[in-house]
């Protein structure tokens, strides 16, 4: 599906179907597969694509890492790492996450940095 599909379609698809289902399986192959998705972009689309994908993204990125389960919280925390190399990241995090989920998540981009 990552291969053959648009990264948009991908996006939507991975969020709205896997985000928030109960089983930690279904989660953790939709955050591999959203990392294969940011591997295949790069970190420069997904900040200067559209407004709507970039926010989808960012806030599905933020809700990974808050997830319970450790097969989830690693493929969000490899995104992070490479979006945070972008110049421009910080201020299209501050935008687009709220500030009381963004404070955890804060920490830990200081933590890798």
């Amino acid at each position: 599906m990552v291969e053959n599909c648009s990264h948009g379609r991908n996006v939507i698809t991975l969020v709205n179907t896997g985000l928030s289902h109960r089983c930690v399986a279904v989660r953790g192959s939709m955050a591999l597969h959203l990392h294969q998705v940011a591997e295949r972009c790069g970190s420069v689309h997904i900040l200067t694509a559209g407004r709507c994908f970039t926010e989808r993204f960012l806030i599905a990125v933020s809700k990974m890492l808050e997830d319970d389960a450790p097969e989830v919280r690693h493929p969000g925390q490899m995104i992070l790492q490479e979006l945070a190399l972008h110049k421009d990241f910080m201020d299209t995090w501050a935008k687009t996450i709220p500030e009381k989920d963004r404070r955890p998540l804060d920490k830990f981009l200081k933590a890798k940095k």
